[in-house]
């Protein structure tokens, strides 16, 4: 057997509670090593929680280790861009989360860096990689749609409404952070959109801060800077129009639902929260008389609750664990030169992240806008143009 792939994890949040339990679904492929935070003495505490070897007291120490072949990154996005630029400089290949990151012109830069330096670079919008958006995309893929006619999605989630006293992510309110409904919930929801339909071709949105003041449980108050929802447009290449509603201070927060419909049908994914392994619900309408329509649900078939290349391990009832061992599979199958480079990679990250881009020009400027190849625009915000 080839030697395992070392995995370093950069970071106590997201990266260790959301990322390492997909890397240990692969143990016939990779290792996950050790933990790296700003200082030794937490790296260690964290790596003896997660039941990790080693901690790195910083991220070059981490890249000074020559059995770590991948590293796993988490943080705010500002420190994410120059991780990244090291990391492929020194030959390591990154798993980064999202938002890819602050401006067009970064996620370019590191698009470009990672396919000159011949390494592979993926993403955690890892939505299309739940066994029942897999199995969506094939059905919509082999044409149970027919002609597409048009897109909606919902994408409402309560993080900002009583968020708990140990709440990590309190820096996402802040600007400069590159974090807001748009880089965040609309990254997500376009990172789907492009692999389920295809390219974009333009954008209008607008976005509101509404909720003013974050109340912790332990009594502290927070006010945000950024918005916190989203309304918008977008128009597909092939013709589709698409209506999105994205919020991130919404009571209830009832997740995330999709629905398609065209010539032939209407289908539609339902999950009370972000789509994980086993929480997504596929239903489908064929076409009937007014009234007379009905909904039938789609069972997911067994082949996609599985990690490629490894025996059946666990499938979680509430984590993206197995989903993010499918995708780490396909980024595996790069390395190793067995298979494409795996969705969404780094090129996808920037073409997302112009849309992004786009749909903050458009609210600038109140108009649909052009979504350009990567750096054509630079973030516009606060009131400056692109």
């Amino acid at each position: 057997m080839a030697t395992k792939l070392g995995v370093g994890i950069v970071g106590t949040n997201w990266a260790a509670r959301g990322h390492l339990p997909g890397w240990r679904m692969l143990p016939g492929h990779v290792r996950p090593i050790g933990i790296c935070t700003r200082n030794l003495d937490g790296a260690r505490d964290a790596a003896a929680e997660l039941g990790l070897d080693r901690a790195y007291g910083g991220f070059d120490a981490m890249l000074d280790d020559p059995d770590i072949a991948i590293v796993s990154l988490g943080g705010p996005p500002p420190a994410r861009f120059e991780m990244t630029m090291a990391a492929l400089e020194r030959g390591r290949h990154v798993f980064s989360c999202i938002p890819f990151a602050v401006t067009v012109d970064q996620a370019a830069q590191m698009a470009r860096l990672q396919q000159e330096k011949g390494l592979v670079g993926a993403l955690d919008a890892y939505f299309l990689w739940t066994p029942s958006y897999s199995f969506l995309k094939d059905l919509i893929d082999a044409g149970i749609l027919g002609d597409r006619y048009a897109i909606n999605v919902d994408f409402s989630m309560a993080h900002f409404v009583m968020p708990g006293a140990d709440y990590a992510y309190r820096w996402t309110g802040y600007v400069g952070n590159g974090t807001c409904v748009l880089p965040n919930s609309c990254s997500h929801i376009f990172h789907m959109l492009i692999g389920l339909f295809g390219p974009v071709r333009e954008v209008v949105a607008q976005t509101k801060l509404a909720k003013s003041i974050w109340t912790f449980d332990d009594g502290p108050t927070q006010r945000p800077e950024v918005p916190d929802t989203a309304v918008a447009l977008a128009r597909m290449e092939n013709g589709a129009l698409v209506n999105i509603h994205a919020g991130r201070a919404v009571p209830g927060g009832p997740g995330l639902t999709l629905t398609a419909y065209g010539s032939k049908g209407r289908i539609i994914a339902r999950s009370p929260a972000y789509p994980l392994d086993r929480n997504v619900t596929l239903g489908f309408s064929r076409p009937a008389r007014m009234f007379d329509g009905t909904e039938e649900a789609l069972d997911i078939p067994d082949r996609y609750f599985a990690v490629p290349g490894e025996a059946p391990g666990c499938e979680p009832q509430a984590s993206a664990a197995l989903s993010l061992g499918r995708l780490y599979a396909a980024m595996i199958g790069a390395i190793e030169g067995t298979g494409p480079p795996p969705q969404p990679d780094f090129a996808r990250g920037a073409q997302v992240q112009s849309i992004v881009a786009a749909l903050e020009r458009s609210e600038i400027e109140r108009r649909w806008i052009v979504v350009e190849p990567a750096g054509a625009y630079q973030m516009a915000r606060n009131g400056e143009d692109a």
